[in-house]
């Protein structure tokens, strides 16, 4: 499958695509009350062609809004739709996902977001992550308002399952130990340069454990914390939510032995 941009000797061709799908296209909010393919070509900066074995099977149109090149609509031959056609736009740059704040069609929020699955996803990019982080590590140390609020946050936390059933057991047995995962008590910072909010406290030892679910964290993740948190002096018991599925008579023996 090739894009490529429109040329004038593709003018046939794409009156004949729309003529075949022009039910289709009429049924979309974009460019309703076009009536020919010179119609369609006004209403954008760029025409885009796509072609499969010699053959028109969709276009796609691109104009600019306040600076930003953006796709308003892309049409598509129905025999050739969920073919990822819309995913490999993206991928070669020609779709700019900058429609947030706007209603946009099913077709194309499903286009948008596969373009942004995996190892698409911006959140995956190093510089973006380092970014995000480096932001909100000045906002926590220089925004008093913004801490706050995201401190407050925490306390209307409400326990996970894998919490909610390890708080019964410490009642169940009578363990010394509170849930403080609702940002009730932090430590830090610590060599990381984190704070840290561990998810269960002894009522009197310098004690925690952590409960690990096993999608969310890394045993990278876990080590680091652990780390911080023996170098503030607190033993650390961690608890994989797998193992605790698995076998929690064995890890309950374990915290028995962890509080005295």
């Amino acid at each position: 499958m090739k894009i490529r941009r429109y040329l004038d000797k593709d003018k046939e061709k794409i009156k004949k695509f729309v003529a075949s799908n022009l039910m289709d296209i009429f049924n979309t909010d974009t460019i309703a009350g076009a009536e020919d393919l010179e119609d369609i070509k006004k209403k954008f900066e760029v025409l885009f062609v796509i072609e499969q074995k010699g053959k028109i099977i969709g276009t796609a149109g691109v104009k600019k809004i306040k600076g930003d090149a953006r796709v308003s609509r892309m049409y598509v031959n129905k025999s050739e739709r969920g073919k990822s056609i819309g995913n490999k736009l993206m991928k070669k740059g020609i779709i700019i996902p900058s429609w947030l704040g706007k209603k946009h069609s099913l077709l194309h929020r499903e286009r948008n977001s596969l373009a942004k699955q995996g190892e698409n996803n911006p959140m995956k990019q190093k510089e973006v992550r380092m970014k995000v982080s480096n932001t909100l590590k000045q906002k926590w140390k220089d925004d008093k308002k913004f801490a706050k609020r995201m401190l407050d946050s925490f306390k209307h936390l409400v326990k996970n399952k894998f919490e909610e059933e390890f708080s019964k057991i410490c009642k169940e047995y009578n363990l010394s130990f509170s849930y403080v995962g609702d940002g009730s008590f932090w430590i830090g910072p610590c060599i990381s340069g984190k704070r840290r909010n561990p998810d269960f406290k002894h009522l009197i030892k310098k004690k925690i454990i952590l409960l690990n679910g096993d999608y969310w964290h890394t045993k990278k993740d876990i080590n680091e914390q652990i780390i911080d948190y023996k170098n503030k002096g607190y033993n650390v018991l961690s608890i994989w939510q797998s193992d605790w599925n698995n076998s929690k008579e064995i890890i309950i023996e374990k915290v028995k032995k962890f509080s005295s």
